[in-house]
């Protein structure tokens, strides 16, 4: 035998290239773990601060370019706008009865949407009148800014029944 081809080691070309692809795979899957961790908690600091009425804090988590797409009202656009809707809804009502269900929830690397359904009881801070029960859907568009912050791109809502009042 002239020529023989061996190779040094206990790997194949092809079993070199399936671990460099494993690694690739491992690699990207911790990567997205990560990012969808980080979605989740900017998403969770949305829903803590509408729950304890933190307008800035709401703002904050609006992209500059952000739209807030409420039930019968036109596109309030730009994060000081938005902030500012907040202020106004959170000085008028008590918004801590927010409970959100999320059906989905997709991170795509520096894009996310989220799909829900809520519930809630707008207590007027005012005495006297009384409380709205809602039932309603939203739609979050988010992606990740250069610094690396997840903000919300659209925001949008709607009812899913009339409201209520209660006592």
């Amino acid at each position: 035998m002239l020529f023989r081809r061996t190779w040094r080691g206990p790997e194949s070309p092809s079993q070199r290239v399936c671990a460099r692809t494993a690694q690739n795979d491992y690699s990207y899957l911790v990567s997205a773990y990560r990012q969808r961790h980080a979605f989740l908690a900017a998403l969770d600091a949305f829903d803590r601060a509408f729950i304890e009425g933190r307008a800035e804090e709401v703002g904050t988590l609006f992209a500059d370019d952000g739209q807030l797409l409420l039930h019968h009202q036109p596109a309030i656009v730009g994060r000081q706008a938005v902030s500012e809707a907040f202020r106004e809804t959170f000085a008028a009502f008590d918004t801590s009865a927010y409970k959100p269900t999320y059906d989905t929830v997709d991170v795509h690397t520096d894009c996310a949407y989220v799909l829900g359904s809520f519930t809630e009881v707008l207590w007027p801070r005012e005495g006297g009148a009384p409380g709205l029960q809602v039932a309603g859907r939203v739609v979050l568009f988010w992606r990740r800014e250069p610094d690396g912050e997840w903000r919300i791109t659209y925001a949008l809502t709607s009812r899913s029944a009339p409201h209520e009042e209660v006592s």
